[in-house]
């Protein structure tokens, strides 16, 4: 994929909000609701530094993005806890941020420290972005 001036991999393409299922082994196509799976992205992030980028296409129709110059996740025992998140670069807010250090969730695994489960709540893992697009790249 070609976008912010660089080649990267797809590791999410999200369109209908159906990202909340147990995402070990991913899912979809490239083309609809996609993810990579978090075990290919622990082994992608483990090896070598990865950047990730975030793109997305908020309800006014406008293009953002969040680069972080860094990012890696842990292993299944740990919950897929995202490790290393890097320097912030971009026209988006900073959303990921607050979930550095944190177990992944999904709608069957709850493992954040709230009370009610995030991944239910917001169709997502450890990022909630509430907008219509979203795609990231490492």
């Amino acid at each position: 994929m070609r976008t912010q001036g660089g080649a990267w991999t797809l590791v999410l393409r999200r369109e209908d909000g159906s990202f909340g299922r147990t995402i070990k082994k991913g899912f979809g196509n490239a083309t609809g609701d996609f993810f990579i799976g978090l075990e290919k992205l622990h082994f992608m992030t483990k090896v070598v530094v990865q950047e990730l980028i975030i793109t997305m296409k908020d309800f006014k129709g406008q293009h953002r993005f969040a680069k972080y110059d860094w990012f890696a996740i842990e292993n299944e025992k740990e919950a897929y806890k995202m490790k290393t998140l890097g320097k912030y670069s971009g026209d988006a807010t900073d959303c990921l941020r607050e979930h550095a250090g944190q177990k992944f969730s999904s709608r069957d695994r709850d493992n954040d420290h709230h009370a009610e489960n995030c991944a239910e709540k917001f169709t997502g893992g450890w990022l909630v972005v509430q907008d219509e697009l979203s795609f990231l790249y490492i």
